[in-house]
């Protein structure tokens, strides 16, 4: 009897019980808490993924024709230098400097031109790499979310 009252006193026996009880609050709060988590990543992928479609979307609809309308002036100011050099050929004896000057500016445009035709070339290449990859994610997200489902 007196063990009994001694357990009593010091707690033991309630302290099974009410450990039982924290056990089970904290089982259910972590799993609450990684259920949030993972809602709140799948959240959190899905508005990044938005984003970065809406930015893809807005660089092919809007930046992309400024790049080739720069490209198209280049090429309008190319035939001109043509069309220029052809007329000082003609009085390239009345004219001397003006005909070197005149190269001197055409040579500085086709390097421009080159340079962005080079720089254009790659933003079209990595436009398609965006592209490619935004279509391989949305592909994807399923998976990704069922991933994430069982790692959680």
């Amino acid at each position: 009897m007196m063990a009994a009252i001694t357990e009593v006193r010091s707690g033991a026996a309630a302290g099974i019980r009410s450990t039982k009880g924290w056990f089970f609050f904290f089982t259910l709060l972590i799993l609450i808490c990684v259920t949030s988590s993972q809602t709140q990543l799948k959240e959190k992928i899905k508005k990044n993924h938005q984003i970065i479609k809406e930015r893809y979307e807005k660089m092919n609809d809007v930046v992309m024709p400024a790049i080739m309308g720069i490209s198209n002036l280049f090429v309008e100011h190319m035939q001109l230098f043509n069309r220029m050099v052809a007329l000082m050929s003609e009085f390239s004896d009345d004219f001397p400097l003006v005909q070197g000057r005149l190269m001197e500016s055409k040579a500085v445009l086709e390097q421009n031109m080159d340079f962005v035709n080079k720089k254009m070339d790659e933003f079209i290449v990595e436009l398609k790499q965006q592209g490619m990859t935004i279509n391989y994610t949305e592909w994807n997200l399923p998976r990704v979310y069922q991933k994430l489902k069982y790692e959680l």
